[in-house]
């Protein structure tokens, strides 16, 4: 049977120490009981579980601490380099905390850019979905030589001129001419716009001017005609010529660029 010492209180007979057990020797302490000092307690170490300690000074902490362990690190307890830092799940980056030069990036999936933020030009990528028809040309035709025509069937008046336009342009023509008209005898011209052979536009008749007064003297006039072709079937490399034919009222004649005076006729190319 294992011998038992049971006091109140141990004191040393003198000094500050007493000792328990040997130098090999162990010392359990049975069950629950406690081991309770105000002063220090010192050993070559200690193990079990720490759970319970409060007030470790960081200076006694070696090894590695979970990063489950550390909570609310503000910036002021950070020093030296940081490691390589995924930025991937960042939002909301002030740009005056955005230092250094930023990789090249995509703008692949950005959609309702303002006008207004776009700078530079831009020369690809853009889909049409209307307008931007441009001039890629004019060129012009002219007549200021003085002639006659007495025919209620069309001929050439001797205005003319040739271009060649892309593929699905448009030709915008203003045609400009001026006539002296008798105005004693109801004379008039109709005017008709060709392509090569191809008519473009007609007038409905002989009469689309015309000059039908009382007065026995002639009258000079001007008239314009703007006309659309849509349908010019260009290549960008085949050249078409477009002219003028007139047709006069009954056939009673009438004169062209009298005095010889300038008659136009110009075409607009209108890019697609």
């Amino acid at each position: 049977m294992a011998s038992e010492l049971r006091v109140d209180k141990i004191i040393p007979s003198s000094g500050t120490s007493i000792g328990i057990g040997t130098a090999s020797g162990t010392i359990d302490i049975l069950g629950n009981s406690q081991i309770n000092t105000t002063g220090v307690i010192t050993a070559t170490s200690f193990s079990g579980s720490a759970a319970n300690l409060t007030n470790i000074p960081a200076g006694n902490l070696t090894g590695t601490v979970a990063d489950a362990r550390i909570s609310t690190l503000t910036a002021s307890k950070l020093s030296g380099a940081l490691p390589a830092i995924s930025a991937a799940s960042l939002t909301n980056v002030p740009a005056a905390n955005i230092t250094g030069t930023l990789p090249a990036l995509t703008a692949a999936n950005l959609t309702n850019i303002p006008a207004a933020n776009i700078v530079g030009v831009c020369t690809s990528g853009l889909t049409k979905t209307g307008g931007f028809g441009k001039i890629l040309q004019v060129v012009q035709g002219t007549k200021t030589t003085g002639t006659s025509a007495a025919s209620a069937t069309y001929g050439d008046l001797g205005l003319s001129v040739a271009i060649t336009p892309q593929t699905n342009s448009k030709i915008l023509a203003l045609i400009n001419i001026q006539s002296g008209i008798n105005s004693s005898n109801n004379s008039g011209f109709g005017v008709k716009l060709l392509r090569d052979s191809t008519a473009v536009y007609t007038s409905n008749t002989d009469y689309d001017v015309q000059n039908n007064t009382s007065a026995t003297s002639d009258g000079r006039f001007r008239n314009s005609w703007h006309i659309l072709d849509s349908s010019v079937g260009g290549d960008g490399s085949t050249s078409f010529t477009y002219k003028i034919q007139v047709a006069t009222h009954g056939g009673r004649s009438v004169t062209f660029s009298d005095g010889n005076n300038l008659c136009t006729i110009t075409l607009f190319e209108i890019g697609a």
